[in-house]
């Protein structure tokens, strides 16, 4: 990919595959992307009328649509094009739609006042890489508002997951220090920041799965197992499960870093 010097781990078509299939259904799993989407709008900086906007991975438009009550010039980024076509038919000819990859965003040629990235950023294969395309991709003195999901994620289901063997069967959420230390080298100055930790339950296995699928957050690793997963695999996945079974159900941690900063 455009701007990584390393050997991406992750199958990008199969990103925006799982992506672009997952667009009927991922407003109905997206609670929490909303519940962080309501903290990073009270970043929001001033803004003119004519300020260009950039949002970075805008799944089905949700914040898309109230951005563009902010700016005239709103441009709608996402490597999925399914979740594109959905960003369209809820904002309208209005905005402005790119299918792209964060790691090839100079091909855009577009040089934005701020970048606005939800809840995307922990699928870059190559954060710092990521942190500096959008640095370029950001007019002198631009804002970059954003989050990310970080390591503890999903920590419960990663633990089970040990029980059965040692394959890569959940991406690589990167640590916050990791994030931070990104965002500082590609030349941002952190203005704010905060960590968001929450965790949602769920009946069983299939209710855990049918989650993450309609997120379209689905195991996209190159090394993974691409076989089918056996019947004792899985006994031994939902045994471990409920070793961890609370009085609300089997939880599902969610760790994210929201972060403003300025392009120095």
């Amino acid at each position: 990919m455009a701007g990584s010097a390393v050997e991406a781990k992750l199958n990008f078509q199969q990103v925006a595959n799982n992506f672009g299939g997952a667009a009927h259904s991922y407003d109905q799993h997206a609670a929490i992307q909303r519940d962080i989407s309501q903290l990073l709008r009270q970043q929001l900086p001033a803004l003119s009328q004519h300020a260009v906007v950039m949002d970075l991975g805008c799944g089905t438009g949700h914040d898309s649509e109230w951005l563009q009550s902010q700016t005239r010039q709103l441009h709608a980024v996402d490597i999925a094009e399914g979740m594109l076509n959905a960003t369209q038919q809820r904002c309208g000819d209005s905005i402005t739609t790119h299918q792209c990859n964060v790691l090839s965003l100079d091909d855009l040629d577009l040089k934005a006042d701020l970048v606005w990235s939800n809840c995307m950023l922990q699928w870059a294969d190559d954060l710092p890489a990521a942190m500096r395309q959008i640095h370029h991709s950001l007019q002198a003195g631009g804002t970059l508002l954003g989050s990310l999901f970080s390591y503890q994620s999903l920590h419960e289901l990663r633990q089970a997951w040990r029980a059965v063997d040692d394959q890569p069967h959940l991406i690589e959420l990167p640590a916050i220090e990791h994030a931070e230390a990104a965002l500082t080298a590609a030349g941002f100055e952190i203005d704010w920041q905060h960590r968001f930790t929450t965790t949602a339950y769920f009946d069983d296995l299939n209710g855990i799965r049918d989650h993450l699928r309609g997120l379209g957050a689905t195991n996209t690793h190159r090394q993974r197992n691409t076989g089918l997963v056996g019947k004792k695999a899985i006994a031994t996945l939902r045994h471990a499960l409920e070793q961890q079974r609370t009085p609300q159900g089997i939880p599902l941690s969610w760790e994210a870093w929201l972060f403003k900063a300025k392009k120095k």
